[in-house]
């Protein structure tokens, strides 16, 4: 019977020890998937509408780059407001990825006419 306890211990533990890098794993496709259409869009004689970008994307790789410390301070801030109250990085990470589904459907919206 202790075992049955521990192993579904352990099965819980491993649940939840996912959902912030699978949520992490999701907002860097939605950041690559930002990248690539917004570098689409204004190859296309589009313009980023963010004005604190504007000057961030006219460079590709400068884009990139800001991105990527961009997910990295947002995991770090997740992974830490989750350690000190339950639940708050894994609520902040839902709404950021929620927030970047909005940016990618408007994204691929400019892009095809669809959505």
């Amino acid at each position: 019977m202790t075992t049955n306890i521990i192993r579904a211990q352990m099965k819980t533990l491993q649940t939840k020890d996912l959902i912030i890098p699978a949520g992490l794993v999701i907002l860097l496709f939605l950041f690559g998937l930002d990248i690539a259409t917004t570098e689409f869009i204004l190859q296309n004689g589009g313009y980023e509408m963010n004005i604190l970008m504007q000057s961030v994307v006219s460079s590709g790789l400068f884009h990139v780059f800001v991105k990527l410390i961009v997910f990295l301070i947002t995991g770090l801030i997740v992974i830490y407001s989750d350690s000190k109250i339950k639940n708050s990085g894994t609520i902040t990470l839902y709404l950021i990825i929620g927030w970047y589904l909005i940016v990618a459907v408007h994204n691929l919206h400019s892009i095809t006419g669809f959505f």
